[in-house]
């Protein structure tokens, strides 16, 4: 009797837990939200975006290291595929041919 307690009880506390993390997160999501509302521009992601002008020459560093990045990892990521390819499957092979 007392086992079929503690499992009602365990599988009621999880519920518990799930339910109030559920109810909680909206309310923890809010709370930035209505804090800086008391005081202006205090959390106001969008003042000063309006001058803020992203052009080609500020990308082109982070294209380029992107660029040099694929160039040393594509070839590396291809060895580390065939190798692993190679050691599922010439096992099979092997066995396959022996059986």
């Amino acid at each position: 009797m007392f086992d079929r307690a503690k499992v009602f009880f365990a599988g009621c506390k999880q519920r518990i837990m799930v339910s109030a993390g559920a109810a909680i997160l909206p309310v923890a999501l809010s709370l930035p939200a209505s804090a800086s509302s008391s005081t202006p521009d205090a959390g106001d992601v969008t003042v000063g975006l309006e001058s803020v002008a992203i052009s080609t020459e500020m990308l082109k560093p982070v294209v380029d290291g992107v660029a040099a990045n694929l160039a040393v990892i594509i070839p590396i990521g291809i060895a580390l595929f065939a190798i692993l390819l190679g050691v599922t499957l010439i096992p099979k092979v092997i066995k396959k041919f022996l059986s």
